[in-house]
């Protein structure tokens, strides 16, 4: 709300205009991209030394913080800015959540590319076969690349089926999650699935694709492998 309706709904409460409540609420801003931020800065140190020789037993530094530090910053852990500014997240805490998931995301890639490098002696005669009729390299590695892009758009397919089985599931698990994590799908993060989901086929089946390029229709039927 505005100040000006605060001061209106609270005109009642003594405390609300205390210099020392700084538990009630939190001032927002939007200053113009030309402001001199170090102007404002200035600005709340006269404020906050004016009000702090007043008599006034708190002793209290006003700065600013921007907007999009809020809900990941380094000074969101105190229980008073947890209460006034909603829930937040430390920066590494939100960068282990990530390499947690990058870790994950790598494990498959690899599992993927040992079990595609296992099945060589199923499908090296096959390559031999595509390599005899005159296919190339490139051809070769564009099958296993396609290969390995198709499976991992199948599996963004069955994870979003498994996602909408299991949301209402998580959200009454913890509906305090809600505040932080919107369990909403939109079309751009649709779209940024789908980008994830073919830059990972293309980096768990670039192993693959460069292995089988390499055989020759020779060593393909002689059973013999690069």
């Amino acid at each position: 709300m505005s100040l000006s309706t605060a001061e209106q709904i609270y005109k009642s409460d003594k405390e609300y205009s205390d210099w020392a409540n700084f538990w009630s609420h939190s001032v927002y801003i939007l200053p113009e991209k030309q402001t001199d931020m170090a102007a404002i800065r200035a600005q709340l140190g006269a404020i906050a030394s004016e009000e702090n020789s007043a008599g006034n037993d708190a002793r209290i530094t006003l700065d600013l913080q921007p907007l999009h530090d809020i809900v990941v910053g380094n000074a969101c852990g105190s229980r008073r800015e947890a209460r006034v500014r909603g829930p937040h997240l430390s920066p590494v805490m939100l960068w282990i959540l990530a390499g947690l998931a990058g870790i994950v995301i790598l494990s498959a890639c690899f599992n993927y590319t040992n079990l595609s490098i296992a099945r060589a002696m199923r499908r090296v005669k096959e390559i031999g076969l595509r390599k005899a009729i005159g296919a190339g390299r490139r051809q070769v590695r564009m099958q296993f690349l396609s290969e390995a892009v198709m499976i991992s758009l199948a599996a963004l397919v069955l994870s979003f089926g498994l996602f909408l089985l299991l949301r209402p599931m998580l959200i009454s698990m913890a509906p305090e999650m809600q505040q932080m994590v919107k369990l909403e799908i939109s079309l751009p993060m649709a779209g940024c699935f789908i980008l994830f989901s073919l830059a990972v086929g293309v980096v768990a089946g670039m192993m693959p694709a460069v292995f089988y390029a390499k055989v020759s229709p020779a060593s393909a039927f002689g059973g013999s492998l690069p």
